[in-house]
């Protein structure tokens, strides 16, 4: 048994973008050129992903508890997505 009965979590609640590069940053970096460093990479694919650290912080310990923690932040227009996920995993968004 826990002695704690609940879990507030707030922190950052957003997507991430997970993008495949095909190289090395090295390849693109001139070494006399470390005090002014400007590049562009092309990527094979992006991916968006549900992210940010209140986001896995809640998801994590939803998995490995009995106590449904609650998440406290806010979210923007785009954010239903991201109510949905958590609310499956069992995370009270009451404080979003």
């Amino acid at each position: 048994m826990s002695a704690y009965s609940t879990l507030l979590v707030t922190g950052s609640i957003g997507y991430d973008q997970i993008m495949d590069f095909p190289g090395t940053f090295i390849e693109h970096i001139n070494p006399s050129m470390l005090h002014q460093i400007n590049v562009s990479f092309v990527v094979d694919t992006i991916k968006r992903e549900i992210g940010g650290t209140a986001v896995n912080i809640a998801y994590g310990f939803s998995q490995l508890s009995n106590i449904r923690p609650t998440i406290m932040g806010g979210i923007g227009k785009d954010g239903d997505e991201i109510a949905s996920f958590l609310i499956n995993n069992n995370i009270d968004i009451s404080s979003l």
